[in-house]
């Protein structure tokens, strides 16, 4: 079974810690904290979630370790300095970066003093030497060369296999997103201030162009947060270049994509849309049907949806098997 290490605690650790009790796939055989948590609040914190998940779950701590289930043995350590943790002592071969604003230096500490094979990030930063590859859209491109690979985030990847078969389709000339969503950060504003959303200013277009070239100086974005949302959407408004008939095209292209070369990367519901119905969906994308509106032939209103970090964690599984048996 494959060991991973996971650096940094957030909502990524606990829902990689969660896929791996429930599918029984992966090992996550360490956890460094970046001195952000104690271990005994780490474990209070961890068996909240997993007990909203799970009927019984047992933690045991022993020393620097913690035994969930008396199956997991997890090494717990709390350095920022990387050199110290020493990921090739519990034999890790793959690490999950889940730490925002890093550098390359610091990444590489990874592979040249813990002797992984490879960093994951997930984060939205944009690094110089680091591509960002996403399975079926274009891990072809992944070789030997690559020892940090950035999966992203949970909301590029569900922009990016839009984007791709209407691109392929259509062409597209210009793209407006708005990614509307709701943040535990800002729910003081909105009490204080009586605000009922925050206009944010996002400059996804590196990230895109990162991935596929031809969409410079096409895609524009913002955020508006709002409170107390469960599910974050996001708005497409596009132009296209080639005219469509009508919009059922879109509709047949977006269904037949999705249970062919998308299937379970992106996926579609055409009723209502309510919490329930989409939580436990392994797609990273989720079209609403009836929201793909054409006017005058050319230019297409769609939304998708897309806050399902289970799916989002499983995607960085599957990555990470990939890379293990093809390169």
């Amino acid at each position: 079974m494959i060991k991973i290490g996971i650096n940094g605690f957030n909502k990524i650790t606990k829902k990689i810690i969660f896929l791996m009790i429930k599918y029984n796939n992966i090992n996550i055989v360490g956890i460094n904290l970046n001195n952000n948590i104690n271990i005994n609040n780490f474990i209070y914190i961890l068996k909240y979630n997993l007990l909203k998940k799970f009927n019984n779950i047992k933690i045991i701590k022993i020393k620097n370790n913690i035994i969930i289930n008396k199956k997991y043995n997890i090494r717990i350590t709390n350095h920022n300095n990387i050199k110290k943790i020493k990921w090739y002592k519990i034999n890790v071969k793959y690490i999950i970066e889940t730490n925002n604003n890093l550098n390359y230096k610091y990444l590489f500490n990874h592979i040249k003093y813990g002797k992984v094979k490879n960093v994951i990030l997930t984060t939205s930063n944009i690094i110089k030497k680091i591509p960002i590859i996403l399975l079926g859209i274009n891990h072809k491109l992944l070789t030997n060369k690559y020892k940090i690979i950035s999966y992203s985030t949970s909301f590029i990847n569900c922009i990016i296999p839009i984007l791709k078969i209407l691109h392929r389709k259509f062409i597209i000339k210009n793209c407006f997103i708005t990614n509307i969503k709701s943040l535990k950060i800002f729910n003081n504003y909105f009490k204080k201030y009586n605000f009922s959303f925050i206009l944010k200013n996002t400059n996804i277009s590196k990230q895109i162009n990162n991935i596929y070239s031809e969409f410079k100086n096409k895609i524009y974005s913002n955020t508006i947060i709002i409170p107390n949302s469960k599910i974050p959407l996001i708005n497409f408004k596009i132009e296209f270049k080639k005219k469509i008939k009508n919009s059922n095209k879109i509709i047949n292209i977006i269904k037949y994509n999705s249970k062919n070369e998308f299937s379970g990367i992106l996926g579609y519901i055409n009723k209502n849309i309510i919490y329930n119905n989409i939580i436990d969906d392994n797609n990273v994308s989720i079209i609403d049907i009836n929201s793909i509106k054409l006017l005058n032939n050319k230019y297409l209103n769609i939304t998708s949806y897309y806050k399902n970090d289970n799916a989002y964690c499983k995607k960085i599984i599957d990555f990470i098997k990939y890379i293990d048996n093809n390169i």
